[in-house]
């Protein structure tokens, strides 16, 4: 189970097993979700937790959602490779600098 900060419809901060919850404080009105996990997971303070969804422009639809833990450290390039065989797509980048 993963307890999380929920912030009008969508989920936020992540509280893991380990953590105390000082800075969460009961008088700033913030909503709490339980989220429950069918496998057992281990913190990971130094990355980020992400959801994914592949849209398919052809049915209009959207896969499941899936999470995946990515390094705060993680350049565009690796979590662009990350996605690409999570969902078997070709990977394309395009960066482009505006004055």
């Amino acid at each position: 189970m993963r307890l999380r900060e929920k912030v009008n419809d969508k989920l936020t901060k992540v509280y893991h097993d380990d953590k105390q919850m000082e800075s969460y404080n009961m008088y700033e009105g913030k909503q709490l979700a339980i989220q429950t996990l069918t496998d057992p997971e281990s913190p990971h303070d130094e990355e980020y937790l992400i959801m994914l969804q592949l849209w398919d422009p052809s049915t209009w639809t959207l896969t499941a959602l899936k999470e995946v833990y990515v390094e705060r450290s993680c350049t565009l390039g690796l979590f662009a490779g990350m996605v690409s065989s999570i969902y078997n797509v070709p990977v394309f980048l395009q960066v482009t600098i505006g004055s």
